[in-house]
């Protein structure tokens, strides 16, 4: 998806809560997994301010932080640790095609299926 978007202005950035990540192995898991967006560690920051409760979950936000969407990228897991045969629903692309658009799009959330970000 960062392929997809990134010529359209769209930027995307990982954040990792949680008092146990370090740099270094965010950084490695960005290479295991080649992730070829920016990756930081989040000591309960950032996620806080954007009321993030599960890994992995997005937010699409403006330059001024304003939320569009938070939830699933798509609905591949229907329970943690059990994936769907087909993807039938890609939400976050949905969301930022109509943003391209210029479609309106107000505060869409679709829960997201994951481990919960303890606090």
């Amino acid at each position: 998806m960062n392929q997809d978007y990134a010529s359209k202005g769209i930027n995307f950035r990982g954040l990792f809560p949680g008092r146990l990540e370090t740099d270094s192995t965010v950084a490695e898991f960005g290479k295991v997994y080649s992730l070829p967006f920016p990756l930081k560690t989040d000591k309960y920051e950032e996620h806080r301010s954007l009321n993030a409760t599960i890994t992995p979950e997005v937010f699409v936000t403006n330059s001024g932080g304003e939320v569009f969407y938070h939830g699933r990228i798509d609905d591949a897991y229907f329970s943690v640790g059990k994936r769907r045969a087909t993807v039938k629903n890609h939400e976050l692309r949905n969301v930022l095609d109509l943003l391209l658009q210029g479609e309106e799009v107000t505060s869409l959330h679709v829960p997201a299926v994951g481990c919960i970000i303890e606090k």
